[in-house]
């Protein structure tokens, strides 16, 4: 009952589990809604809780033979604790995973409570510290020695 496990630790508010949690429920509402308005083949991103430097990672995923939908979790590091391992600071793990989704420096400034010229200064120290020259290519690079691409 490992799964049963993690949604404890995730969602600690959640007091039964005979049904999905709401959260879950609404992504997963989301997700059939989309793939009905698209096509099939249709990639659905996973839904991620984080906790401290883990993360639970819920994918929803087409069973081939049966034509039903199941979920697969699974409990992998946080990527703002992968990107420590390239040799960012905390705060520059922060701002590199905002960049990745798609936040400019205003909004990840008044997210992170800081000034953007310090969002600024933080993108660059990243910029050194990966041996790159934009926002697209610090991405990439992290991505890519994360093992995402290749």
């Amino acid at each position: 009952m490992q799964a049963h496990q993690w949604l404890q630790n995730y969602l600690p508010s959640i007091r039964s589990f005979r049904q999905l949690p709401e959260p879950i429920q609404a992504w997963v509402d989301a997700q059939l809604v989309r793939l009905k308005n698209d096509d099939f083949s249709a990639v659905c991103l996973p839904l991620r809780l984080q906790g401290g430097d883990r993360q639970l990672v819920i994918r929803l995923v087409k069973d081939q033979y049966t034509d039903q939908y199941l979920l697969l979790l699974a409990e992998e590091q946080s990527i703002a604790a992968a990107l420590a391992t390239l040799g960012l600071t905390p705060r520059e793990s922060e701002v590199l995973v905002a960049i990745m989704q798609g936040q400019n420096t205003q909004t990840i400034g008044q997210a992170l409570k800081i000034n953007p010229s310090t969002v600024r200064k933080h993108l660059e120290n990243i910029y050194r510290k990966l041996r790159v020259q934009s926002q697209t290519e610090a991405v990439a690079k992290a991505l890519e020695r994360l093992g995402t691409i290749h």
